[in-house]
């Protein structure tokens, strides 16, 4: 796997760290082989609905 940092536009911290983790994999979707658009955007959407349930 390769990984490269990028420098942060927003400060991190214990309330956006997800969120941010979130955006990041998104910008980088159409890179990663056999993944489909459609199926990727549905795992997002059940991730950030289980997010959003625990910080109920």
């Amino acid at each position: 796997m390769k990984v490269s940092s990028v420098k942060s536009y927003a400060d991190v911290s214990e309330d956006n760290y997800e969120r941010l983790g979130f955006l990041d994999v998104m910008k980088d979707l159409k890179p990663i082989p056999y993944l489909g658009m459609e199926s990727a955007l549905t795992l997002f959407k059940i991730r950030i609905k289980a997010a959003s349930d625990k910080t109920k």
